[in-house]
């Protein structure tokens, strides 16, 4: 599914995809490495359950 959307997106111009994805979800991140991308950037962006509310 992901490589049909890039396909699509190179086929109408589109030169560059990105994602984000938390850094502990390994599985999306072997994913994401599989098909090319590469990680240049990670933000420390921090957040957190808050319970009771």
């Amino acid at each position: 599914m992901i490589s049909k959307a890039l396909d699509f997106l190179k086929q109408n111009g589109m030169r560059y995809a990105q994602l984000q994805v938390r850094t502990d979800n390994r599985d999306a991140l072997n994913l994401y490495e599989k098909l090319g991308f590469i990680i240049v950037q990670e933000s420390g962006i921090y957040t957190r359950t808050i319970s009771g509310t």
